[in-house]
Parts: C-alpha cells; sequence; structure tokens
C-alpha cells in the first residue's frame, strides 16, 4: 500500500482509497487499483436529501392529518392513518439524519 497525494487538497491518502478521506475528490482510475466505481461525496447527499425531503413531507403529512381530524369520530381510519405518517416519517428522518453522520461525518 502507498500514499499518494489528493489532486484537489493535497494530503497523503492511500493509493486503495475511492474518495479523498478530507475533501471527498474522487482518486482517478489510474490511482485507482482497487476498481471500485469512483463517486463523490455529492452524489451521495443526493440521495440523503431526496430520504429527507421524502421523511419531512410525511411527517408534516401526518401530522396534518392527525391533527385535522382529530375530533372526526365517524372516521377514525384518518387519523390512524396520520399517526402512523406521523411517527414513521419521525422515525426514518432520524434514521436518515444518523445516515448521513454515519456516512459523511
Amino acid at each position: 500500500m502507498a500514499l499518494i497525494e489528493c489532486s484537489e487538497c493535497g494530503i497523503s491518502i492511500s493509493d486503495k482509497a475511492v474518495n479523498c478521506v478530507k475533501c471527498g475528490a474522487p482518486i482517478t482510475s489510474e490511482n485507482n487499483s482497487s476498481g471500485a466505481r469512483l463517486f463523490t461525496t455529492q452524489e451521495t447527499a443526493k440521495k440523503f436529501k431526496l430520504h429527507l425531503i421524502i421523511t419531512a413531507i410525511m411527517f408534516w403529512l401526518g401530522l396534518a392529518l392527525w391533527m385535522i381530524n382529530v375530533n372526526n369520530f365517524e372516521n377514525r381510519s384518518i387519523v390512524v392513518v396520520g399517526q402512523l405518517m406521523f411517527y414513521t416519517g419521525g422515525f426514518f428522518y432520524v434514521v436518515t439524519r444518523c445516515r448521513i453522520w454515519w456516512n459523511h461525518g
């Protein structure tokens, strides 16, 4: 295992690394002997942003359904659906924030 310099920030990194650990710049294919697919931090961040948007919409829509129909005694299924969306959206929002922290520090 040899150390090479990152072309973006100049720190020493392993020649087997896919991305720079400091700036996230992809290591060029001639330096990358592992054959792994090159991707940047920005590409993975897009996926997490989409997950955050979906869970936030689910959370707020569930809260709205729950609160608007809380006194609707004829159709309690809407309240239950709202509660499920609220709790599920909140749970997956926290999970996604943990995944972002885990992958991007």
